[in-house]
Parts: structure tokens; sequence; C-alpha cells
């Protein structure tokens, strides 16, 4: 079975899992920096 989905589509889920990416790599990060600092 081969589904061809609308490009508008394909974008939109590239847009939120890049958002998702890039929220747990902030989130990480300022974690790592709290701890360095104390």
């Amino acid at each position: 079975m081969s589904v061809v989905f609308p490009h508008s589509l394909i974008i939109e889920l590239g847009a939120i899992l890049g958002l998702a990416i890039v929220v747990k790599v902030v989130t990480s990060a300022t974690k790592l920096a709290r701890k360095r600092k104390t």
C-alpha cells in the first residue's frame, strides 16, 4: 500500500517535529547550564 501525503501536511509535520526537537534541546541545555552553575 502506497499512501501519497499532501505536500502541506508533510511540511506541517516536519515543522512540528523540528519545534519539538528544538524545545527538547533547549530544555536539556538549560538543565545542564543550571547544573554547571551550582
